[in-house]
């Protein structure tokens, strides 16, 4: 596997976790709504854990299904991948040799 291929599968099982995270959110969410308890300890409102839970999906989703568009932001492709510069320094190396 190249690096990309590591970077893809890296990246889907952090949006894995990501979307662990997103369900554990709307879980508390409907908890409060649900039950008769008072709201969080420190005031906070019993919302923010639906915007926590939209905003964690909403990476989650990202991250597993559009990791290849995120790999194309941080890798080459092979077609259009700068050209090697170590033949090029071999290249000038062999050149100045000849001299």
């Amino acid at each position: 596997m190249r690096g990309r291929d590591w970077f893809i599968l890296g990246a889907r099982l952090f949006g894995l976790w990501v979307l662990y995270m997103a369900i554990s959110y709307l879980v508390s969410f409907a908890d409060f709504r649900i039950s008769d308890r008072p709201s969080p300890v420190g005031g906070a409102n019993v919302n923010s854990y639906l915007v926590q839970a939209l905003a964690h999906g909403a990476v989650a989703l990202y991250l597993l299904f559009g990791t290849r568009h995120l790999a194309q932001l941080c890798y080459w492709d092979d077609e259009s991948s700068p050209p090697d510069r170590t033949a090029t320094v071999a290249e000038k190396e062999g050149k100045s040799s000849d001299i």
